[in-house]
């Protein structure tokens, strides 16, 4: 039975997979040709910003408000519970958001640490999905059946609400029409191949080399990162065609690989 190079793999912690590649494998390359790749600096930057709550985004995201009455608490498991999966399957996927009672500050309704008790909700559609193919924008008109399904929800089980919206239903269709262009037309991604003969494959530590070299870092979510000032980086993550089949960089693991490719 073929190997699977995923067997004894595991999940750790940013630190840990740095401490194990500086254990294995060289954190230096064997020569400086960042001069290559050059420099990129970006015409502006954005404020760094302490983050407190938890929100929808109005810009990419329509949101229905939900005012609870006044002193009126909801438990959060229960109120999420009412958006089950029948509910999105007719309505489409959305996020919900709930007004911690302790802290009086917006998270994720359901989340590791999420709140107990609620006393508001927010309940977000996106306008698109760039990254599902056969996604297609709502209607004004499912836009506004969304709107009354979750204020039936509410009414049935929390009691007289007041509900508000970021956009009304054919603002909001319009809206997802004029960004449903958007992707195409700024999201670029570039990719390079590097096919290597069928008689001389390429060595894993040859291109991790190559790539220390070019002035990458490996790092955060096990990918190389260009021109990491502060926060502010582009990513390029490195995927390894072995000669059995498709993986990633294995640090303990690294073998012979027939191409690779960087996006």
């Amino acid at each position: 039975m073929p190997e699977d190079p995923f067997d004894n793999l595991y999940l750790s912690t940013n630190s840990e997979s740095q401490a194990r590649a500086d254990r294995l494998l060289p954190s230096e390359g064997s020569e400086d040709a960042s001069h290559v790749l050059g420099e990129w600096k970006p015409d502006s930057v954005a404020e760094d910003y302490d983050r407190e709550e938890y929100l929808p985004d109005t810009s990419v995201e329509w949101v229905i408000d939900i005012e609870f009455p006044a002193a009126k608490t909801a438990i959060a498991k229960e109120l999420s519970a009412l958006f089950d999966e029948s509910f999105r399957d007719q309505l489409g996927p959305c996020s919900l958001y709930g007004k911690d009672a302790k802290s009086g500050f917006w998270t994720f309704l359901i989340s590791a640490d999420g709140p107990e008790s609620v006393t508001g909700l927010k309940v977000s559609y996106d306008y698109n999905r760039t990254w599902d193919s056969e996604f297609v924008p709502a209607t004004a008109s499912e836009y506004q059946a969304r709107l009354d399904a979750v204020e039936e929800v509410v009414a049935k089980h929390i009691g007289d609400c007041n509900s508000t919206t970021s956009k009304s239903p054919s603002q909001a269709a319009q809206h997802a029409q004029s960004l449903s262009g958007l992707s195409d037309k700024y999201d670029q991604t570039v990719a390079i191949c590097l096919v290597a003969d069928q008689t001389k494959p390429f060595r894993g530590t040859e291109i991790w080399d190559v790539m220390l070299c070019l002035g990458l870092r490996w790092g955060d979510m096990d990918c190389f990162h260009w021109n990491n000032v502060g926060e502010r980086e582009m990513t390029i993550s490195s995927v390894l065609k072995h000669r059995r089949r498709p993986g990633t960089f294995c640090l303990s693991r690294l073998r012979l690989v027939s191409c690779k490719q960087v996006t």
